[in-house]
């Protein structure tokens, strides 16, 4: 277990990953505005995107459809609105409206296929008299079983929070029970900055991805990696779990 005492005034990481653990292999993108975890501004819209990608099965051969969509569809679906409950606002009035703003499901890849589904949510809460978007209407479990709308081209630059979960594991593999989430936060500066509140935010969030999937047992950190991505300036945080019953 990693050492939990130690000040995060620095870039660094504690723990350390088993011999032949392949990395990026299963976990969580996420990355977020500093303004989505602050309460929100009246009358402004924010942006959210998560995807699911999984690896198709070698059993499924080209020349056959996919048709399990519906089941990353929903975990998308379920990430794009799992922290949108905790939203608030600074000021008391109309309460907080959701719409989907795009949506998508579809294999991809010819050498290694990839199953995939997105969803974009845009959350608002309006000032009096407003009429904010009503969006789309989310697919039924019929059109689910076959390819829907291509991904749409997003400027990530205009989205406040980014969920991008992958499982691409080709199994058995060595240490398939290790789990990864990545998270990033972008700050306007970071010099004179720790990474204990960063440290802190990315292992709440691993442990609620983590208790939220059926059959995952209690969970241990291995490792964790926190530095600096620059241009813009991100803190990123890594959580290694492992993670029995999966």
């Amino acid at each position: 277990m990693p050492d939990f005492s130690r000040h995060f005034s620095q870039p660094g990481s504690d723990g350390a990953l088993p011999e032949g653990f392949k990395e990026w292999q299963w976990g969580v993108i996420y990355t977020v505005r500093p303004e989505l975890l602050s309460p929100l501004v009246r009358g402004r819209e924010y942006r959210i995107m998560a995807v699911t990608r999984r690896r198709v099965a070698k059993t499924v051969a080209k020349d056959q459809d996919f048709t399990a969509y519906e089941e990353l569809y929903r975990q998308a679906a379920w990430a794009a609105r799992a922290r949108i409950g905790e939203a608030t606002c600074a000021d008391e009035g109309e309460p907080l409206h959701t719409w989907i703003t795009s949506q998508s499901w579809g294999c991809f890849g010819e050498t290694h296929r990839f199953a995939a589904a997105g969803i974009g949510l845009g959350l608002i809460f309006p000032n009096p008299g407003e009429s904010p978007s009503q969006g789309v209407n989310p697919p039924d479990s019929a059109e689910l079983m076959s390819p829907g709308p291509l991904p749409s081209v997003s400027d990530p630059r205009q989205i406040d929070e980014i969920y991008n979960e992958f499982d691409v594991r080709e199994l058995p593999c060595a240490h398939s029970d290790i789990f990864l989430f990545s998270y990033g936060e972008y700050v306007p500066d970071h010099r004179g900055m720790a990474f204990d509140r960063f440290v802190e935010r990315a292992e709440k969030l691993a442990a609620a991805h983590a208790g939220a999937h059926a059959g995952i047992g209690p969970l241990r950190i291995v490792k964790r990696e926190w530095l600096w991505a620059t241009n813009p300036d991100v803190a990123v945080v890594h959580v290694y779990l492992h993670l029995t019953g999966k």
